[in-house]
């Protein structure tokens, strides 16, 4: 009897899993679905179309300086960088502790130093900086 029990426990648990997995399915599909298609309805009915690479890059102003360094930086810190970084610590040790700690000063300062001031001049390279200068 109690082999029985164990094996139907085993069963019900599969069971939650299973149940579980196709949430995450779902969760997955909406993501995508969600991901793909508010830029095309954006492209589609938007109201304003870009119109230069300052349009693309700052969204003709309707973007906040918040949410440009928030992108600026989860454009260079990706799922390789977070997965990737434990690995290249076993194998190259302490020295990849100057990388990290090379890149945890730089960001605040590319933040909050440089962005505003571009951002603020509505550039987007520093050779457009340099020419206003």
């Amino acid at each position: 009897m109690n082999g029985t029990q164990s094996s139907t426990n085993g069963l019900l648990k599969m069971a939650k899993e299973l149940h579980s997995l196709g949430w995450d399915y779902l969760m997955f599909a909406l993501f995508v679905a969600f991901t793909v298609f508010t830029p095309l309805w954006k492209r589609l009915f938007g109201k304003t179309k870009q119109r230069s690479k300052a349009d693309y890059v700052f969204a003709t102003g309707g973007v906040s300086l918040i949410a440009v360094m928030i992108s600026i930086a989860r454009g260079t810190l990706g799922v390789r960088t977070v997965l990737g970084y434990p690995s290249e610590l076993y194998y190259y040790g302490t020295a990849m502790w100057e990388v990290i700690y090379g890149m945890a000063s730089a960001y605040p300062i590319v933040c909050f130093v440089f962005v505003p001031i571009y951002f603020n001049l509505g550039i987007t390279s520093v050779y457009q900086y340099l020419d206003l200068r």
